[in-house]
């Protein structure tokens, strides 16, 4: 069940325009059902232990796509396996899941004006899900979580997902690991 904290801050990044993002079709929530819509965060269902962050969105959606590292068929296919590792290692109920800006952009880069604009609904989804450790997925999103200068909460970096077994960077096994030992530490 979402909280009430949750459905507002939803609401405010889906009906916001602070950047051009928000004109591209693929970031329009009136075709949500072909797949096309700002991406809303993944409360934990038990916690918010443990908080997840990508970059944003990738330009590629389909139909059923709903939440950050959540998909479900070829083009996802790095990113399910992301949430079914989770699953195996029993955190994913404890986990808050988001992405630093709520907007897909067409090259999957995000640019300055663009996480200017988001800060305000990443700061407050850290406020609310409060968690142990933010985990970061890839040097882009870790550099630009910096730059808003949290305090008090442990940032750990990873490689993104789709770097890893996409480019087969790091194995399966090895990327669990890596995983695991973070779990355990702010288990």
């Amino acid at each position: 069940m979402i909280s009430e904290v949750q459905k507002n801050i939803n609401s405010k990044v889906i009906s916001c325009t602070d950047c051009k993002l928000h004109k591209l079709e693929i970031n329009d929530n009136s075709k949500y059902e072909k797949g096309y819509g700002k991406l809303v965060s993944k409360e934990g269902k038990n916690s918010n232990k443990y908080m997840i962050l990508g970059l944003n969105p990738s330009h590629i959606r389909f139909k059923g796509l709903k939440r950050p590292f959540d998909a479900d068929n070829e083009f996802g296919y790095h990113e399910k396996k992301f949430v079914v590792l989770l699953m195996v290692l029993k955190v994913y109920d404890d986990c808050y899941i988001s992405n630093i800006v709520k907007c897909s952009s067409l090259d999957n880069v995000v640019n300055q004006d663009s996480f200017i604009a988001c800060s305000k609904y990443i700061i407050e989804e850290i406020e609310y899900a409060n968690p142990r450790v933010i985990i970061v997925c890839g040097n882009k999103t870790y550099d630009y979580l910096l730059q808003l200068n949290i305090k008090n909460i442990k940032i750990e970096k990873i490689l993104h997902p789709s770097f890893c077994f996409g480019y087969k960077r790091i194995s399966l096994e090895e990327y669990s690991k890596q995983l695991k030992i973070i779990f355990d530490k702010y288990g």
